[in-house]
């Protein structure tokens, strides 16, 4: 029998605005400086999309609606635990509203093509983050109505 491994869920959101997609640059010690999409960790009992709507909200301030699923990718973390980070993409009327919030030194819009040329030691897993970035240009999101969530 395989050995069980405790399994971390990441949510994410990648809000554009034209030709900008807004990045965070994290502030905790890990991953201190580079950036990432908007996101962290599910809380115990928290759906994934109530868990990416909070992440955005304490990360940026930004009021958003999600409007979709970008993707879910799945890989080893650094602790060599199972990640999987679902990805949702969101629109936004208040694009100025964006600012700095729990753990983030810095929220900035960034012209597409110039946040997929940031270099690696910048960027939180460069190789997803230039993935998703594509994924969230090049592709329609997934409906919401296709993620079927049931909690107690």
């Amino acid at each position: 029998m395989s050995e069980v491994r405790p399994i971390l869920i990441h949510v994410s959101v990648a809000v554009k605005l034209g030709e900008h997609i807004l990045l965070v640059q994290e502030a905790k010690e890990a991953n201190y400086g580079k950036w990432n999409l908007p996101g962290g960790h599910l809380e115990v009992g928290e759906s994934v999309l109530s868990g990416a709507v909070r992440e955005l909200e304490e990360e940026t301030h930004l009021p958003a609606k999600i409007t979709g699923l970008v993707g879910i990718y799945t890989g080893l973390g650094k602790t060599g635990l199972h990640a999987i980070r679902f990805v949702f993409s969101a629109n936004t009327t208040q694009p100025e509203s964006a600012r700095a919030g729990d753990q983030i030194l810095n929220a900035r819009w960034w012209d597409i093509t110039e946040a997929k040329l940031l270099p690696d030691k910048d960027l939180v897993s460069p190789e997803t983050m230039r993935q998703i970035i594509d994924d969230a240009v090049k592709h329609q999101p997934v409906p919401l109505s296709l993620l079927k969530e049931t909690l107690p």
